[in-house]
């Protein structure tokens, strides 16, 4: 799979790759900081896109590198 496919991650996974807790996700979700979910169309499931998610990575070590400097 090349890094450009879209994924749909439930939050288990999103947790996996962030090392965020459930309560920090949706905190930073609530305070516009990191992506936020949608829903599966006609259900209450949510999900993140994996580019989404990604994307919030590397903007997040980007920021870290520019405070290095």
């Amino acid at each position: 799979m090349s890094s450009n496919e879209i994924e749909f991650w439930r939050l288990p996974r999103v947790k996996a790759a962030t090392g965020l807790s459930k309560t920090e996700i949706y905190r930073q979700v609530m305070e516009g900081r990191f992506p936020r979910p949608k829903k599966y169309p006609g259900s209450t499931m949510s999900y993140w896109l994996s580019t989404d998610v990604r994307q919030w990575q590397a903007d997040l070590l980007a920021r870290a590198d520019e405070r290095c400097l």
